[in-house]
């Protein structure tokens, strides 16, 4: 893997981001990913109880992959992680954006995995989808405009 460097580090190719001042996350995925990378990131972004407990959203964005090396079993334990993370918020709409077949079969087979945890999962091919999505389900409980763009590193 290419060691790009922004400022001075590092780009994981997986980034967890908050958003809207912590109302979501935004998990980025780009370059060559592993299922490993995926766990890791997920446990970053569930370090705090209050943070997870803020949470209405999250967007998952797999439309900047090269490559996808993620097997089923990564799937059931993201999912497994995220059914305990429903357990402290279960008031989550997360969007997943795959534009490639392979991560979009995977997210679909975590959108199986995952239906113990109580959030609203849907999965689409582009980014701009999973925004609108999000948007929708998400505007009866927010006053005003979510912006969804990151607002600090995790």
């Amino acid at each position: 893997m290419v060691n790009i460097r922004q400022e001075g580090r590092r780009l994981m190719p997986v980034q967890i981001k908050l958003s809207d001042h912590g109302l979501g996350f935004l998990l980025v995925a780009s370059g060559v990913v592993t299922g490993e990378e995926i766990l890791e990131g997920i446990q970053r972004r569930d370090t705090s109880v209050e943070r997870v407990q803020k949470y209405l959203y999250g967007i998952a964005d797999y439309t900047k992959i090269d490559e996808l090396q993620v097997t089923s079993d990564h799937v059931g334990q993201i999912a497994r992680i995220d059914e305990f993370t429903a357990k402290i918020n279960p008031n989550v709409n997360l969007a997943i954006a795959a534009s490639k077949d392979i991560a979009y079969g995977m997210s679909r087979m975590f959108e199986i995995f995952a239906d113990k945890a109580a959030w609203n999962i849907n999965v689409f091919r582009t980014l701009e989808e999973a925004q609108a999505w999000v948007r929708a389900e998400t505007k009866s409980r927010v006053t005003g405009e979510l912006t969804l763009e990151a607002t600090e590193d995790i």
